[in-house]
């Protein structure tokens, strides 16, 4: 069986073509834990920032060798999972937070924002950004523009990763107005996408995690908004045929 991460390395090589500079490879940060996580959590994000590129480029140089098999670190999902092992910064902390809490409904932000809970909750995720190339600001209109061109690849990526919450990091709208994915917009707050094969994946709108607002707002907004798509997933299956 193939596994998610050698179906998006040949994913890559059709997107990239034979110019892969600046490309940022993303994906599924540990395959193991997120082959076998309670829920298969995506975080879908606008574009890299420049210094996170360069974060990457830095540990490709000093030549970090991945733990198992003695290839050296490639992708964001490399440099998250062997060289941070965990979250870093003020874009990766809050996802850890937000992950951990869609996995333990029942927990309290001050619970959910523990750094090792953060770390190990994260390290069950798949994150990506739907622009490759990364920017020192991101411009919405070229976000649009790269996101109308790259939409087949962008929508099978997703597609690869399977996941079964997709929180859209200020993607939302990109998403839907783009027809990446046509996901039914339930709600302002969250829209379900039903698979060929017949399964459902929940699309919550959150803000950048990076946003100016206070992180336990957002971790309530997070976890009210998939508690709604539950509850509207439930009454659609009682409904009578």
């Amino acid at each position: 069986m193939v596994s998610i991460t050698n179906k998006l390395e040949e994913l890559f090589k059709k997107w990239t073509g034979n110019n892969e500079k600046d490309f940022t490879r993303d994906g599924v940060i540990d395959e193991e834990k997120y082959e076998n996580a309670t829920k298969r959590i995506l975080f879908i994000l606008k574009e890299p920032s420049a210094p996170l590129q360069k974060s990457i480029e830095d540990a490709i140089k000093a030549k970090i060798i991945l733990q198992n098999d003695g290839r050296a670190i490639k992708t964001l999902c490399d440099l998250i999972r062997v060289a941070w092992k965990g979250v870093r910064y003020r874009t990766f902390s809050p996802l850890g937070s937000w992950a951990y809490g869609l996995i333990n409904m029942d927990k309290t932000f001050e619970e959910a924002n523990k750094k090792e809970n953060k770390d190990e909750a994260f390290l069950n995720s798949a994150i990506m950004n739907l622009k490759k190339i990364p920017r020192k600001k991101c411009n919405y209109a070229k976000l649009c523009e790269y996101v109308s061109v790259n939409k087949g690849y962008i929508k099978e990526e997703i597609e690869i990763i399977d996941p079964a919450i997709a929180v859209c990091c200020g993607t939302f709208d990109v998403l839907r107005e783009k027809e990446v994915i046509p996901f039914r917009k339930i709600s302002n707050s969250y829209g379900i996408y039903k698979t060929t094969e017949g399964k459902e994946i929940i699309f919550i709108k959150m803000c950048h995690p990076g946003a100016m607002r206070k992180g336990e707002d957002k971790y309530k907004e997070l976890i009210e908004n998939y508690k709604s798509a539950k509850a509207y997933q439930k009454e659609q299956d009682e409904v009578p045929v």
